[in-house]
């Protein structure tokens, strides 16, 4: 959606920098730039690098939803998070966003793609387990390894913006954060929001994923629990990922 030196541009822009007409229109409306970047999904890059992309026996892992639009999940663990990095840089050196939120972050708890194998066997010197298996030592070596090297990527995207842009806001989503117990681990989101990043992010999705409304003040429980800001929002998309308007009813509470 702007005219990038890195990655291709949007079809149908003809040129345009729809980000800088909202950075403009943010400005003049008095309203915070925060900006929306997918750490995960990029069909590009998949069709020029395939190996960068999540493998688990051997297959792309694809959700049904996702297969319709074509989006395939590349892995942090492999040369994508240089050039999403890049990415990151290039947004923040040239529209100065006071926040950038970096969404569908971590480590596939099952990713057995050639860059985890290599990372896992280089960092802990074994052969990454075949299969789960919690009884299994080298399994919980596994998954300690994950949980560790999600720090070490993650710090390494925050670092990025700080460079260029000193106190920008970097928020991650705390739903990726699937280390030690297979599912979102408290501890571990704590420690992105309080060593790592700045703020978490927490979906309350009515109307896409079913949850109710009271996921939203669930999900604020759980930032005062962890003593931080925490991000929600509802969202009301029909697939493929357009946005309705909600009834009044629901725009009232």
């Amino acid at each position: 959606y702007f005219p990038s030196v890195i990655a291709p541009h949007a079809p149908g822009l003809d040129g345009r920098d729809l980000l800088r007409a909202f950075q403009t229109a943010c400005a003049d409306a008095g309203v915070t730039l925060a900006i929306y970047m997918n750490s995960k999904f990029d069909t590009g890059r998949y069709h020029e690098h395939p190996d960068w992309a999540i493998r688990y026996r051997g297959e792309v892992p694809v959700h049904e939803a996702e297969a319709d639009l074509h989006i395939h999940p590349m892995c942090p663990n492999s040369p994508y998070l240089d050039y999403f990095r890049s990415l990151i840089e290039e947004v923040a050196e040239n529209y100065g966003p006071e926040i950038i939120y970096i969404d569908n972050f971590g480590l596939s708890p099952v990713c057995e793609c050639l860059f985890c194998t290599e990372a896992f066997q280089r960092d802990a010197g074994m052969e990454r387990p075949k299969k789960v298996d919690w009884t299994d030592s080298v399994w919980q070596s596994y998954r300690a390894w994950s949980r560790d090297r999600n720090f070490v990527l993650a710090r390494r995207l925050v670092d990025a913006v700080d460079k260029v842009k000193p106190g920008t806001l970097v928020v991650f989503n705390r739903g990726h954060f699937r280390t030690m117990t297979g599912h979102g681990n408290p501890e571990d989101i704590h420690t992105f929001a309080h060593e790592i990043a700045d703020n978490v992010h927490g979906e309350s999705a009515v109307r896409f994923y079913g949850q109710s409304f009271a996921h939203i003040n669930e999900q604020c429980m759980f930032g005062r629990a962890i003593d931080t800001p925490m991000w929600t929002w509802v969202e009301y998309p029909l697939l493929p990922w357009s946005h309705v308007s909600a009834p009044p009813s629901e725009v009232k509470i």
